[in-house]
């Protein structure tokens, strides 16, 4: 079985990344792109497992947003770390949409870009290829404090003032 971090610990990724409808009868935990989904709609439907999907950091989420609580995990899918659009995606679905589920940050996530991905309202990530889950996992140690807001916490400043 694959593996993932979810909340910052390393586990079994039940989840597994499927190309047809034809694969739905032989798993439990799905992950469909969301093309796939939107094509395919009747057949997804019909599956009574757990369902997530996944799509790229330029998904419009207003064709997402009415079948948003069909699923229980969102993957958003980097091609390249430095493309910002799916950490504001994050934002928006969790704190816009109250999105609870797993959210999942995949492809070019690695060590140094989990720290911020957490920030943003991820929970879940799959690390490329070259890197290891352990290194990864560093990551979410490199800062002890956060002085700009996010998902995650209230910032530094925050509570100074309010201790004050």
């Amino acid at each position: 079985m694959a593996k993932q971090i979810l909340n910052e610990v390393i586990s079994d990724d039940p989840f597994h990344l499927i190309t047809s409808p034809d694969e739905l009868q032989h798993v439990t935990h799905v992950i469909t792109p969301l093309d796939l989904y939107f094509a395919e709609q009747k057949a997804f439907d019909g599956f009574s497992g757990h369902l997530g999907v996944r799509m790229g950091t330029d998904q419009d989420l207003s064709v997402f947003l009415p079948v948003m609580a069909k699923f229980e995990l969102i993957d958003i899918h980097y091609q390249h770390f430095t493309d910002g659009r799916g950490h504001s995606l994050a934002r928006l679905l969790r704190e816009a949409y109250h999105f609870q589920g797993v959210l999942r940050a995949s492809g070019d996530v690695f060590k140094d870009t989990v720290f911020y991905l957490k920030r943003c309202g991820f929970n879940s990530f799959l690390v490329k290829e070259s890197e290891t889950l352990e290194h990864a996992l560093q990551g979410f140690k490199v800062f002890s404090e956060s002085y700009q807001g996010a998902v995650d916490e209230i910032p530094l400043f925050r509570r100074r003032l309010q201790t004050a």
